[in-house]
């Protein structure tokens, strides 16, 4: 465990930035999935 605040604040930011990647990839993911079965409907 980081003791110093800075590399607490690194790795806290570090941990947000992977899991806002990874909420981002399945959001792009879910509209892609969702583009062809919409389009028909358009």
């Amino acid at each position: 465990m980081l003791v110093t605040a800075g590399g607490f604040s690194w790795s806290w930011a570090y941990v947000h930035g992977v899991l806002i990647a990874r909420w981002l990839s399945t959001l792009h993911g879910t509209a892609q999935f969702l583009a062809p079965v919409e389009a028909p409907s358009v």
